[in-house]
């Protein structure tokens, strides 16, 4: 894991530019920083590194003097051997590091370079002979990259902050439309910085920059089927897919440090945890669960029902070590909060975090644990539902399975009863679009009043709700299952979660890993034939097939486990914090600019936790931002 700082200005300045970005990185103390800058002093490049890899010790921001080319990277690649070969670097008598590689990859190939990277990178590099820069993240955006241009050059880093530490951007405050979006909805789909000088390069993107052209960024993948398997057999195809799921969740276990995994009831937590314990042989791996409450606390009985197939999953490997804490006098709510506000002074501004995440990472740095393995994600792409095959076999006009389908969901607790589903089937998949566009835009209005109706904002920004409902409505046109997987990778936030992970992660010196977001894997599993995804209308088949004897037959076979923490922990929780946040709320002059006070207190007695994070916001926004002016959004 890396802090990468670059700026390419009209100025000769950067120097100081970059070493003051640098303090940004202060408060995770990297354990190694370099820096290079050109002899005209109009370009530099940094790094704060954590040396958490055999090979990390080499690495640093590189220049390759007799090519004119530099780099600096936040990479892990999962095909080092293949590119080493492909390139002829002899590894015998150098040490590579990543970012070695991938300049190397750029000398090579140029812009073509990122077709042949598969990993976690982020990069950014100079070359000097065309007086140009490149850079690109991963195919997924597990790692992230901030940019901003100005009238002096462009500057580039992962540290959101480094761009106040270098007086680059002033740290104004985020605009009416922002604040507003994310008070009615805290998942935003995709992760953006509260000030709007400030972009974030998407996923599988890459971006380009000289002084004669610009910038321009532009995509350089998209999640596509691909025929390269299409001659195996189903049993051919499930082997190969246990294949590609253990080297993906062995590429992602090189560390010299302890590891750690979160572990739910769920399956693809499971498959993770599993496979990387019968890898890892004898080596500690840490468990973190929800909120890692300890299982024979106070409230031993409250939690035993969640416990008990993450504690049989636990008997089940002799190297898994779950951590724990006492529940007693542990306040989630205020506890996130006080983590986000610590997070957000580190950043430089506020973001709509949701903060779950955050106990985990705090508790796993606290164990000296650098990688922290996941397997959120997965149901995305790899472990599919394969929700939307019933509209294959109704246009291949297979009635009988289709009913057989619907009748075994509902007998598995999924769905509505088989007849209302068929006649939805049937609704969705007959009715021209256009039509089920104008119902849905209908059932967006009505949706929207009941939620003005409810929250706690002035009913005058319900215009910002029915934006954001809009925009979510794709969804009730996707009629295949690749189409599904496509806009659930694309659409629905991905890249806010990951983003949020990595900012969680460095603030505890770690570095999340996510094996379910292996490209390989997913390329294969977008591929899979649906019959495969929902065999005999078991949804997420392939997993269930490759999970024997790496978890419980109970978890292996379950119908479903959301990560639901115990009802009355959950309002215990609230409960206690709803008091905090009430004497927070009086104060606030943005509540009573934006809110109707008389809704407020409804929704905290609601132990709503949506509107508890709502609420969060404002108040974190309105200190970080107008505590001292006093201004207001109106």
């Amino acid at each position: 894991m890396s802090a990468i700082y670059a700026v390419f200005s009209n100025k000769q300045r950067v120097e100081l530019t970059v070493k003051q970005m640098r303090q940004a990185s202060d408060y995770w103390q990297p354990d190694n920083t370099s820096y290079w800058f050109s002899e005209t002093n109009d370009a530099g490049l940094g790094k704060g590194l954590l040396l958490n890899t055999r090979d990390s010790t080499h690495d640093g921001a590189y220049y390759w003097r007799e090519k004119k080319l530099a780099i600096t990277a936040n990479a892990r690649l999962d095909n080092r051997a293949v590119l080493m070969e492909m390139l002829s670097l002899d590894k015998k008598s150098h040490v590579f590091t990543d970012s070695q590689i991938i300049l190397h990859a750029y000398y090579a190939w140029g812009n073509e370079c990122v077709q042949h990277l598969k990993g976690d990178f982020v990069f950014i590099i100079l070359n000097e002979l065309e007086d140009s820069v490149f850079c690109a993240r991963d195919h997924f955006g597990v790692k992230t990259l901030f940019y901003s241009e100005n009238p002096d050059g462009l500057m580039l880093t992962n540290e959101h902050r480094a761009f106040y530490t270098s007086e680059w951007c002033e740290n104004i405050p985020p605009d009416q439309e922002e604040v507003l979006s994310h008070i009615w909805s805290m998942s935003p789909q995709h992760f953006e910085s509260p000030n709007k000088h400030i972009k974030q390069l998407p996923p599988a993107h890459i971006l380009e920059y000289s002084k004669k052209n610009g910038l321009i960024v532009r995509r350089y993948w998209r999640l596509t089927p691909k025929n390269d398997w299409q001659d195996l057999s189903d049993e051919a195809l499930l082997n190969k897919f246990k294949e590609l799921f253990s080297q993906a969740v062995s590429r992602r276990l090189d560390s010299q440090f302890p590891i750690g995994t979160e572990l739910s009831e769920g399956l693809d937590s499971n498959a993770v945890t599993g496979y990387a314990a019968k890898l890892l042989k004898s080596q500690p791996l840490y468990t973190f669960s929800f909120d890692c409450i300890h299982p024979v606390s106070d409230q031993q009985g409250e939690w035993s029902r969640t416990y008990r197939d993450i504690l049989d999953m636990i008997d089940m490997h002799n190297n898994l070590i779950p951590i724990w804490q006492q529940e007693q006098a542990f306040n989630r709510y205020a506890y996130i909060n006080k983590g986000n506000n610590t997070l957000f002074r580190h950043l430089g501004g506020v973001f709509p975090f949701v903060g779950g995440r955050f106990i985990r990472s705090h508790l796993a740095g606290q164990q000296g644990i650098r990688v922290l393995l996941s397997g959120w994600g997965g149901d995305h792409c790899v472990t599919s539902y394969g929700d939307q095959y019933a509209y294959d076999l109704l246009r291949n006009m297979k009635l009988f399975q289709l009913l057989q389908l619907l009748t075994t969901q509902y007998e598995r607790g999924r769905y509505s009863n088989p007849t209302l589903a068929l006649v939805r089937v049937l609704i969705k998949g007959l009715i021209p679009k256009r039509i089920l566009a104008s119902c849905s835009t209908l059932t967006a209005l009505l949706q929207k009043d009941v939620r003005v109706e409810n929250h706690f904002l002035h009913s005058k920004w319900s215009y910002i709700y029915a934006q954001r409902a809009q925009r979510k409505r794709s969804d009730s046109f996707k009629t295949t299952v690749q189409d599904k997987e496509q806009y659930e990778i694309y659409e629905l936030g991905l890249t806010n979660i990951l983003t949020q992970s990595e900012l969680y992660g460095r603030m505890s010196r770690l570095e999340y890993r996510f094996p379910m977001l292996d490209i390989d894997l997913v390329e294969f599993c977008h591929s899979l034939p649906a019959r495969i995804k929902i065999h005999n209308a078991i949804e997420r088949y392939p997993i269930r097939y490759i999970l024997n004897n790496y978890t419980t037959e109970k978890i292996r076979w379950r119908i479903k486990s959301d990560a639901i923490y115990p009802k009355t922990y959950r309002e215990r929780n609230l409960f206690r914090y709803k008091h905090e946040l009430s004497d927070r709320l009086q104060q606030s002059e943005l509540a009573k600019s934006l809110c109707n006070i008389s809704k407020i207190q409804k929704c905290l007695d609601s132990l709503n936790p949506f509107y508890v994070r709502a609420l969060d916001y404002l108040i974190n926004t309105e200190k970080f931002y107008f505590s001292s002016v006093r201004k207001q959004l109106d």
